[in-house]
């Protein structure tokens, strides 16, 4: 039997050249600017208690770009997990292809990854399912059928840390 999820910390990519309309490619890198946060935010990392955590990254250029960043910084490996993958458009990213999901497959790929890590946990991934994994992982569940990833900003993270909660994946 895995061990229950007792942590997760979930962090946005920095700013990407899509964020700032200097592209149209689902799989941007980030920019300077995103660079510069990005190692803003892995300096804060470093200040953290975060020996045990398992990392995950999205596939996707800008967050493996934000998670090598972090890596550098506070000596951790992230393994790459699709799970936490763009909501969004048809995407291929190295040669596979990430169709266009409706709202209920997003949050049925998002419940199936919290019900499948355990321990502590660090993601790299993207503001719809930061904030979706944010929503699960705090005890709600509310409908997608709206934009659900305002105020995540580039850069950020946030700590969850509520074993109740994360029961109910488990």
């Amino acid at each position: 039997m895995k061990p229950p999820l007792t942590d997760l910390i979930l962090i946005r990519h920095g700013e990407s050249l899509a964020n700032i309309d200097r592209s149209t490619d689902p799989n941007s890198a980030l920019s300077p600017c995103g660079v510069e946060q990005t190692r803003e935010l892995a300096d804060r990392l470093a200040a953290l208690p975060l020996e045990g955590f398992e990392c995950r990254v999205s596939p996707y250029l800008r967050a493996m770009q934000t998670a090598q960043l972090i890596a550098e910084r506070i000596g951790v490996s992230f393994v790459t997990d699709e799970g936490i993958r763009e909501f969004g458009p048809r995407a291929e990213i190295d040669g596979q292809i990430f169709e266009a999901e409706s709202t209920a497959d997003f949050a049925a790929r998002m419940k199936a990854f919290l019900g499948r890590v355990s321990g502590r946990v660090i993601v790299v991934s993207h503001g719809s399912p930061i904030a979706y994994l944010a929503q699960l992982a705090n005890g709600f569940d509310h409908p997608l059928d709206a934009p659900f990833h305002g105020g995540i900003g580039n850069a950020q993270f946030r700590w969850i840390s509520d074993p109740t909660a994360f029961s109910r994946f488990n």
